[in-house]
């Protein structure tokens, strides 16, 4: 067995309320919160948590809460359009400024493209497509962090990866019963093991859904 002394990584969530997501009902905020369940039986008191919605408008709904003390998420209402991009950037810039930028673990949800980012004031971080690739791709490789997309309505594999994701931290769900809650349960075990403290245990360097 592999012994390891990682800390467990802080967790970002980004979730679509565009109206598209209607049809869904209860199962996106039960799917987030089943998630976050399982990784605080992982252990890590240090480990923080962050999660946001968004339509034309992006929601804090908390922000670097330790992971421990994260509540349940009731307030899940969807409808308007997708600011998919402004929810990226502002995520992503807040957890930089917590200074605690290795080894996040961000998890994107969405069933549909942007369409409707108005693009931020400052130079550094630009809502575009190209701009949100450019600053997923370099937390990746230089901070570790753990780029998940999770889509339906789309081939997450190709968008995904056009975001900045890795091809296999990629991958779809249906937008049937059930299809978001599979989805994210095989998330959870792959990121449980990813997160993993315990010294005795053979640690994944990333997280893979393809496994």
């Amino acid at each position: 067995m592999t012994e390891t002394t990682r800390k467990a990584a802080d967790i970002v969530g980004v979730l679509d309320c565009s109206g598209s997501m209607d049809t869904m009902g209860s199962e996106p905020p039960q799917a987030w919160n089943n998630f976050i369940c399982d990784q605080q039986k992982v252990g890590g008191d240090e480990s923080h948590a962050s999660f946001y919605t968004f339509n034309e408008n992006v929601t804090t709904v908390y922000t670097n809460v330790l992971l421990k003390d994260v509540q349940e998420y009731k307030n899940y209402v969807a409808n308007g359009c997708t600011a998919l991009y402004d929810a990226i950037r502002l995520a992503v810039k807040n957890q930089l400024a917590t200074g605690r930028d290795k080894n996040v673990v961000f998890v994107i949800i969405t069933d549909g493209l942007d369409n409707s980012s108005d693009g931020p004031t400052d130079k550094e971080f630009r809502t575009s497509k190209q701009e949100v690739a450019h600053l997923l791709a370099k937390m990746e490789k230089e901070n570790n962090w753990q780029v998940v997309y999770l889509a339906a309505d789309q081939d997450a594999f190709s968008v995904g990866s056009g975001y900045g994701a890795k091809a296999q931290k990629c991958a779809n769900f249906g937008k049937c019963r059930g299809g978001l809650l599979t989805a994210m349960r095989q998330l959870s075990a792959t990121a449980s093991a990813y997160r993993a403290t315990s010294r005795h245990v053979d640690v994944p360097d990333e997280i893979d859904l393809t496994k």
